[in-house]
């Protein structure tokens, strides 16, 4: 994981999922990949969870 390390090191990398990190594991499938980045994701990581209806849902319904 040469990529997120390198990452990791410089400051501010947003990583936008569909998924709740809860999920990640099972997402990922490999128990042991899984762990790998993990932990070199959600270590130092301010999450940011969002919920309620996407607004790309509201603002096309809103031009029909």
């Amino acid at each position: 994981m040469p990529a997120a390390r390198g990452l990791a090191a410089t400051g501010c990398s947003p990583i936008p999922s569909p998924l709740p990190v809860s999920v990640w594991h099972a997402a990922i499938g490999q128990t042991t990949y899984a762990d790998a980045i993990l932990d070199r994701v959600v270590h130092n990581a301010h999450r940011i969870e969002l919920a309620g209806e996407s607004l790309r849902r509201t603002r096309r319904s809103a031009k029909a």
